[in-house]
């Protein structure tokens, strides 16, 4: 199941002063130990799904939008 949030969280009295915990769309979280927080920072990158990419067809220039609001 894909990874839906991930998070880390300081383990001050374990081997491994951080851990990430990633939640999964209604499974079980798993956990992993990690040295830093820019490690585990990167791991939560690698696994969190890509965004899907934004639709721009519907854009326009800042130029072609009327500023009055009233």
């Amino acid at each position: 199941m894909a990874t839906t949030r991930g998070r880390i969280v300081q383990t001050p009295l374990k081997k491994k002063p951080y851990k990430v915990v990633l939640e999964h769309g209604g499974g079980t979280d798993t956990e992993e130990g990690v040295e830093t927080m820019r490690e585990g920072e990167a791991l939560i990158r690698e696994e969190m799904p890509a965004p899907p990419e934004r639709d721009t067809s519907r854009d326009r220039p800042a130029s072609d939008v009327d500023g009055s609001r009233e």
